[in-house]
């Protein structure tokens, strides 16, 4: 992977190169970036503006904003550096462990996976069904297996996709795939959900705050899959900033990929 991040810095860098002093007038707005603005819509373009302003305003800035919104003792932040072909393992890995132990407890938790499109999350449904990711259940000298795997995105009608989310609710699916856009019924019971998985690291990070907000403030974990990807190569020195704000543990390659890409070209 060291080789994709070296090729991808040096993409980056010829883009910088190339931006006026007018987009440096940016700065001023860095403190924005990690605002619950609700805004999801902005495009790669916007993501990589955003990442130069956090970068060049300095990691100590972006963690004091961090720790603001993500004090240490709300939630625990875990990241795994990984090849973008390499997730469907390591979720697989990780549900599967999940269900395994929770085997004996009457409640199981409950996983929201987050993807960026509705393709990658049918997609990524598909996969998981595959693999048999089912949730045990006691029975009369045997395990009871019950699919645990619902979809919900934006190519559902609006009506689908609150009905999937309120069967997500009652214990019908247990592990839940959805988009930024079509999960947001699930924010009226943030408090029954354990996990939210980044499967898809978002494109920008007030999109990361807005979905640590589905997270049980008490007990509740994020989980990332953080890739090779231009997109998240750009997020790296915010990222990275952001867990050190709160307190969390930042991978020691995410720290090396956020040092190469928050110097200046």
């Amino acid at each position: 992977m060291g080789k994709s991040f070296a090729s991808h810095k040096r993409q980056v860098s010829e883009v910088r190169r190339k931006r006026t002093k007018k987009n440096e007038k940016r700065l001023k707005t860095e403190s924005a970036v990690f605002k619950h603005n609700g805004d999801t819509d902005e495009d790669e373009s916007e993501s990589e503006k955003e990442g130069d302003t956090a970068s060049q305003n300095g990691d100590d800035v972006v963690a004091r904003e961090t720790n603001a919104k993500l004090p240490a003792d709300v939630f625990t932040h875990s990241t795994q550096i990984v090849k973008s072909t390499d997730r469907p393992g390591a979720l697989s890995d990780y549900l599967r462990t999940v269900r395994e132990k929770e085997c004996q407890k009457r409640h199981k938790s409950k996983i929201v996976v987050f993807t960026n499109s509705s393709k990658a999350a049918k997609t990524l449904a598909t996969t998981l069904d595959s693999r048999k990711m089912v949730t045990y259940s006691r029975g009369i000298g045997r395990r009871v297996e019950s699919k645990d795997i619902g979809v919900c995105h934006e190519d559902l009608s609006p009506e689908e996709q609150h009905e999937l989310c309120r069967k997500f609710r009652s214990g019908k699916y247990h592990t839940f795939v959805t988009t930024d856009v079509a999960g947001k019924p699930l924010l009226e019971r943030s408090d029954i959900i354990s996990t939210v998985i980044n499967y898809d690291f978002p494109t920008d990070m007030s999109i990361y705050h807005d979905r640590v907000r589905y997270a049980n403030t008490t007990t509740g974990t994020v989980l990332n899959f953080f890739t090779e990807s231009k997109s998240n190569l750009l997020l790296a020195p915010q990222f990275s900033a952001l867990l050190q704000g709160a307190n969390q543990e930042v991978p020691e390659q995410l720290r090396e990929v956020a040092k190469m890409f928050s110097a200046s070209p």
